[in-house]
């Protein structure tokens, strides 16, 4: 399959999962506690029995791939050994119950990571009644990825004793401090060249000007010492829940509305702002299992179920992709191998398909749909796909 960049009008591949008529409907279970519930066969889409799942913190332990997600004011779990068949878990963290302690309203998205056998937990404590702060960033630890414990006393929060930047846009400024309401999602990855930690989160600085993605390093997850913004945001790009990671030498910075900025030494975005996905997908974040950078993020309800109705916050989690990098570092998605193998049987392929061509498929009737193409270049006259390779689930 050949790759697709957003922004190219030349031969391109076009990979597309639909139902005709209408998708797989898999038996429901019956019910079982939420502690713990699995599901035995495969789904491309998991969503929760009970509720909307809204942002993604997917990590990678020893064969199994954890999603936390935010379920209402907290943090929910599932587990999976294939990206397909998903256990739900406890819940991993729920919100404070102090009216003014710092996530009394809601604990929203985060990171989590591994150092010297404890698991490290960051996330968003979210409360407007906290004194000292609306929005900061928390920390909770485990040794199982299941029982976890917070630990209020490494919070911190943007005042300008902690978070300050010296360089904006080339500016020298001391006073350059950051907003409270704008202080959130902390992402924490392991930076090997330079031995130490990197928090970067959504920042704002103290007018209200300037969304950026603070940066903090550590040596030990505990003690973080603050640095100038990784990056400022264009004015186009939404600069929540930003996620950090390398690919093929470069720093990538994933932004919640499917865009990429690739972050130099500098500061310096090189290049521009890239989009990687083109539809509803929301808020995706990845993880690594040590031979691939994995995609997951939610794709948002409509009010009434009706495509016609208003666009919700939260709904149901995308089809897990393996996000990847050419030569150049330019940024490509396609489906995970476990979702490419469940489609085993091809039941069209024909070349030269014009733009309008229609095929009367019984066999696939109530069936999920893999559909593969080519499409034709629109500056060579042609339109539509030139091939086109629909296959079906076993």
């Amino acid at each position: 399959m050949k790759r697709i960049h957003p922004n190219r009008c030349r031969r391109a591949a076009l990979t597309v999962l639909l139902s005709v008529f209408s998708a797989v409907t898999l038996p429901a279970s019956a019910p079982r506690s939420p502690q713990q519930t699995a599901n035995t066969k495969p789904t491309l889409h998991f969503r929760p029995q009970d509720a909307k799942a809204g942002d993604v913190i997917p990590f990678y332990w020893k064969g199994d791939y954890h999603l936390f997600y935010l379920k209402g004011p907290d943090w929910a779990h599932v587990v999976s050994r294939d990206l397909l068949r998903w256990q739900e878990l406890p819940n991993a963290l729920i919100k404070g119950s102090d009216p003014l302690g710092p996530d009394w309203e809601s604990i929203w998205t985060g990171s989590v990571v591994e150092h010297g056998g404890t698991f490290y937990l960051f996330y968003t404590g979210k409360n407007s009644n906290d004194p000292l702060g609306d929005q900061k960033v928390m920390q909770a630890r485990s040794v199982d990825l299941i029982h976890w414990t917070k630990h209020p006393e490494y919070t911190f929060y943007a005042d300008g004793k902690i978070y300050w930047n010296k360089t904006i846009n080339g500016a020298i400024d001391d006073k350059q401090i950051y907003h409270h309401q704008a202080f959130r999602d902390p992402h924490v990855v392991w930076n090997g060249r330079e031995n130490r930690w990197r928090l970067a989160l959504h920042a704002m600085l103290a007018d209200g000007s300037a969304p950026n993605v603070g940066l903090y390093t550590s040596r030990d997850l505990t003690h973080w010492t603050p640095h100038a913004p990784l990056v400022v945001y264009p004015a186009s790009v939404s600069g929540d829940c930003p996620d950090l990671f390398e690919l093929n030498g470069l720093w990538n910075v994933n932004c919640a509305d499917y865009h990429y900025m690739q972050v130099r030494d500098t500061g310096a975005i090189d290049p521009p702002v890239q989009p990687y996905d083109c539809g509803d997908l929301r808020v995706a974040k990845t993880m690594s299992d040590g031979k691939r950078r994995i995609l997951i993020g939610w794709i948002g309800d409509y009010k009434n179920d009706s495509d016609a109705g208003e666009y919700e916050w939260g709904g149901t989690l995308s089809m897990p992709r393996e996000l990847y990098a050419d030569a150049a570092g330019q940024l490509y998605q396609r489906p995970v191998r476990e979702v490419v193998r469940l489609f085993d049987r091809t039941a069209l392929r024909e070349k030269r398909v014009g733009l309008n061509t229609r095929y009367d498929l019984p066999e696939i009737r109530q069936q999920l749909v893999y559909l593969q193409g080519e499409l034709a270049a629109l500056d060579t006259g042609r339109r539509g796909p030139a091939i086109v390779l629909a296959r079906v689930r076993r």
